[in-house]
């Protein structure tokens, strides 16, 4: 008779559950009033017991959404006199309290100082990243240079970088392949294996396998990686880091501070990027959802500046898309989109369908893959000019409603494109339908026909 085993135990059983109810903490401008919203919201997920967050993923997430003042900022607590009191990292570096305030150099309390509206705003600091990531070391790969791009990626890897499988593994962009006129923008490809290629936001140093389920919440912000201290004693290490939990604890439970498989021969910077874009989406960064009248740090892509406005959230709608969609045919030069195009570049541009995926096939059996179309039709509840903040709690409230994996066709609160890389869709716009796919099974990589 067959031998059968147990169901698989409920990860948030299994793992057990935190002493303390996922809180958040929050980040807030001095100059604003207390009913204002905040500038961030972090969840509290680290510390023995996931009370709390740690000091310099917080620090560092404020300076970048203020245009990179790790030189000058820092934390402060405020008592019910109303008088402030400098946070210095604590000796375990974990941040437990409810609210802190970020702070700029000698400035008052009443200076309002600007604050990024979106990630295309946002300037790559080359050559003064802060700690702890400039002092990441990740080891280039060893891999010939006639491998490249994807491929490169997949023999590189293996296997999922978080969770060590390899079936039901993709390759996923570290820097989402729907911010690629940023990248171009900012001159990312200083940091890629090959600098000459036209498009090298898919250079396999900003390549990386995880697994199907892992690389959906990769790209919907669930999680990312941070820059961490193991010890006190040797380099910082990437840990990944659970920015969204929905009032679930399973994430937390799994992936909190989770070592990652070894990583060679990706960016650091690269990394870096990514951890920026995580922060720009409404249940992160509310802080231009109310009505006040903000100073707002804008990017002039043809000065090469920054500017400072006073700009109330109506307005600030209209600053918040600077470049034009990204596609593999780069005709179009990134420069700021009109109205126009705003308004015809498709609310749902930032899936990027043209991503493709590495499937695992058993070679005991026949690919299945034609056997039901994967993912979903594109499907948006918003317009792209559309900002964090802005569009109110409803949709994030259904959101966290649910403990299950979140349905990509409501993700739309967001200050730029998710970039959700690997999903598949009809092509709604041309009517083109998707094109099928086999898999190799010797190398399982998925090709085009």
């Amino acid at each position: 008779m067959a031998q059968f085993l147990q169901p698989f135990t409920p990860p948030s059983t299994s793992l057990g559950s935190p002493s303390t109810d996922i809180r958040c903490i929050s980040f807030r401008h001095p100059a604003y009033p207390e009913y204002a919203p905040e500038l961030l919201h972090l969840t509290a997920v680290d510390g023995e017991n996931r009370d709390g967050i740690d000091y310099l993923t917080a620090l560092v997430a404020c300076c970048i959404v203020t245009g990179n003042m790790w030189h000058t900022g820092w934390l402060a607590t405020k008592d019910t006199a109303g008088a402030f009191a400098r946070v210095d990292r604590p000796e375990d570096g974990i941040l437990r309290g409810d609210t802190y305030y970020f702070r700029l150099g000698e400035h008052d309390t009443a200076f309002k100082y600007p604050v990024l509206p979106s990630f295309d705003h946002w300037r790559f600091p080359h050559g003064d990243v802060p700690t702890p990531w400039s002092d990441l070391a990740i080891p280039p790969s060893s891999l010939s240079s006639i491998v490249k791009q994807r491929n490169a990626a997949i023999s590189r890897d293996g296997t999922c970088r978080i969770s060590g499988y390899f079936y039901a593994t993709e390759v996923a962009h570290i820097v989402p392949r729907s911010a690629g006129s940023w990248f171009d923008s900012n001159n990312m490809k200083r940091y890629c294996r090959v600098t000459w290629d036209p498009q090298p936001i898919d250079d396999e140093r900003n390549l990386l396998l995880l697994r199907k389920d892992l690389h959906h919440l990769f790209d919907q912000r669930r999680l990312t990686f941070v820059a961490k201290q193991v010890d006190d004693a040797g380099p910082p290490n990437l840990a990944t880091h659970v920015l969204l939990t929905q009032g679930s604890t399973e994430l937390v439970n799994l992936y909190q501070n989770r070592l990652p498989q070894p990583l060679v021969g990706i960016s650091a910077e690269l990394m870096f990027a990514r951890f920026a874009w995580a922060l720009f989406t409404d249940e992160i960064f509310p802080f231009f959802g109310g009505m006040h009248e903000y100073e707002v740090l804008l990017f002039d892509p043809e000065t090469g500046q920054h500017s400072t406005k006073r700009l109330r959230a109506p307005e600030i709608r209209g600053q918040l898309f600077l470049f034009n969609k990204y596609s593999r045919s780069r005709s179009t030069s990134p420069h700021k989109r009109t109205d126009d195009q705003v308004s015809q570049g498709d609310a749902s541009d930032e899936v990027d369908c043209l991503e493709e995926r590495t499937w695992r096939s058993d070679v005991d059996g026949p690919s299945d893959n034609d056997s039901e179309p994967r993912g979903r039709r594109r499907k948006r509840t918003y317009y792209r000019h559309e900002s964090p903040g802005f569009l109110g709690s409803a949709s994030s409230a259904s959101r966290s409603a649910s403990h299950n994996l979140p349905d990509t066709s409501t993700q739309g609160s967001t200050a730029t494109d998710p970039g959700s890389d690997g999903v598949e869709y009809d092509d709604e716009d041309t009517g083109r339908p998707r094109k099928r796919r086999h898999v190799e099974v010797a190398t399982g990589i998925a090709l085009e026909s």
